[in-house]
């Protein structure tokens, strides 16, 4: 009954840094989802660009977000690796959006390239903490939590962002984007707090 004891208590001992990783996991790809569909929307119906040029306008975030898929890349090996830093600048990105006056286009692109940095950022943190978590032991099936995590930031952010532009199906209302983007700064804000107090939690462990 010992080892049975001594393993339950580790197993909820690190219950929260598991969920620390799910949790930014979801919280970023629902985010970047929300935001990059937006903003799309907004070049499109609000500038009337062409699909080539919004493409050109959210490339830079676009190849910032692959490359948290990248392995072993300059960024994974430097501190920005960091779950809080990349939620902080995830966070940054949303606010340019909320303050924007819906006259320069400059500013879109600019939030995007943060939001897609801030997602690199989390996601490689969560994949060198999970490096960490993985020397003490994985709970079962914790491999596909994440991506489950993932999966339904996705899909809650694309049925969030389908609803945004059904509402204003050929114009733009930026009260409308401002909206939506403050509810994503809302579940960024949240998560950033549980994990700033897990990670206290794990600094006095």
């Amino acid at each position: 009954m010992k080892p049975i004891r001594r393993h339950s208590a580790m197993t909820n001992l690190h219950g929260p840094r598991h969920r620390r990783l799910l949790i930014a996991l979801f919280a970023s790809h629902f985010f970047c989802t929300v935001l990059f569909v937006s903003a799309g929307y907004a070049l499109s119906e609000g500038f009337n660009l062409s699909p080539i040029s919004i493409g050109l306008n959210l490339i830079t975030g676009i190849m910032l977000c692959v490359g948290a898929y990248i392995p072993d890349n300059m960024l994974a090996r430097s501190a920005w690796s960091s779950i809080p830093i990349g939620l902080l600048l995830c966070m940054f990105a949303s606010i340019c959006l909320l303050f924007w006056g819906g006259s320069d286009s400059s500013v879109i692109t600019f939030a995007v390239s943060c939001a897609g940095f801030g997602f690199a950022v989390v996601n490689l943190g969560v994949s060198s903490e999970k490096a960490e978590v993985q020397l003490q032991g994985l709970p079962d099936g914790f491999n596909h939590k994440m991506v489950s995590s993932r999966l339904l930031g996705l899909a809650i952010g694309f049925a969030i962002s389908a609803l945004f532009a059904i509402v204003q199906w050929g114009s733009f209302h930026i009260g409308l984007m401002r909206l939506v983007n403050g509810c994503a700064f809302c579940l960024l804000a949240v998560s950033f707090i549980f994990i700033s107090k897990i990670s206290r939690v794990r600094a006095w462990e």
